[in-house]
């Protein structure tokens, strides 16, 4: 009760409202003249580029953990508008970004940032609320990855990027287009590639989705959430304005 009375006082005060202005002045400050690598190439986060937050202008990538025998897991996709390198101002670099096709960013330095942030509460509060928002989705998606069958983390994957991807598209658009293969999947979750086809091919005859070279279209997120109602339930505060 604490927590919601606490909350509900700060929605009074404007608080989405300042969590607005807060990112609007990060991304302003930013960079005007943008870089651009080409497709299936990492963005390099050293030297002078080590310590910057990029914002992906257009374009997709996607950040992974690698071991040293060999084994990796994609942990994020990076859509237009999404931002990086903001938790190794506080941490050390972990894992990489790998473009999926010409990516262009923009980028401004770590320093800047903290800069900015003392002298604008909006600036410093976004920040926060930014990492407490990663920090809950990392802790739900373990959850998902520990407890979840194989059809609860497909569905869960495809309707957390579907709901990514709807918030930046054109009012009214349907279905939405996700970028990602099978392989991308299986990376993901830690399935194995027949039980990634398998749950592709259930969902596609529920009427759910559609199966394309390189990409998976979107077509009833509600068949998504019925079919993973317990996961589904425990991510309502994400899903609750999806459908």
């Amino acid at each position: 009760m604490t927590l919601t009375l606490q909350k509900s006082a700060l929605d009074s005060n404007g608080w989405p409202h300042k969590l607005d202005a807060g990112r609007a002045t990060l991304l302003a400050a930013m960079q005007p003249e943008m870089r651009v690598f080409p497709v299936k190439t990492q963005i390099p986060r050293e030297g002078r580029w080590r310590s910057k937050v990029y914002r992906i202008v257009s374009g997709c990538a996607v950040r992974r953990l690698n071991c040293s025998d060999g084994r990796n897991q994609i942990v994020s996709m990076l859509f237009p508008n999404d931002l990086f390198g903001l938790s190794e101002i506080f941490s050390e670099p972990t894992g990489l970004v790998e473009t999926r096709d010409t990516v262009s960013v923009t980028s401004i330095d770590h320093a800047s940032v903290l800069s900015l942030a003392a002298r604008d509460i909006n600036v410093a509060m976004w920040l926060l609320n930014y990492i407490n928002e990663h920090s809950s989705s990392s802790d739900r998606w373990s959850m998902i990855l520990a407890r979840g069958n194989a059809l609860e983390k497909v569905a869960m994957l495809l309707l957390d990027l579907y709901k990514r991807l709807m918030g930046a598209a054109p009012a009214g658009q349907q279905p939405i287009r996700v970028p990602i293969t099978q392989q991308d999947i299986a990376d993901f979750t830690g399935l194995a590639s027949p039980y990634i086809s398998r749950t592709l091919a259930l969902l596609r005859a529920r009427g759910s989705i559609n199966v394309f070279y390189g990409a998976i279209e979107i077509v009833d997120p509600k068949v998504l959430m019925v079919s993973a109602p317990v996961m589904a339930d425990f991510w309502v505060g994400d899903f609750a304005e999806t459908t």
